[in-house]
């Protein structure tokens, strides 16, 4: 089963999801907090830190924005964002 070579691919969609459902901006504890991951304590830590990587991904990628630092938002493409450069 190929199911370990694509979570991370889910991971990022789901993330991805969370945030253009949110409509605003969120933090990492935020996202995994929706994602229904542990984020109190050290059984937090590594879920958060996953998630804030898969975040750093998606910016990379173009699919989300980071602003301020550790603070996530789907990148939408508005007229705004389309017209005046």
């Amino acid at each position: 089963m190929s199911h370990t070579r694509s979570a991370s691919g889910q991971l990022m969609q789901a993330v991805e999801q969370i945030l253009v459902g949110a409509g605003r901006p969120m933090k990492a504890r935020d996202i995994t907090e929706a994602l229904g991951r542990p984020t109190k304590g050290d059984e937090g830590r590594a879920p958060i830190e996953t998630t804030r990587a898969t975040c750093k991904r998606l910016v990379k990628n173009g699919r989300a924005v980071e602003h301020p630092i550790g603070t996530f938002a789907a990148r939408r493409v508005t007229e705004s964002q389309k017209g005046d450069a």
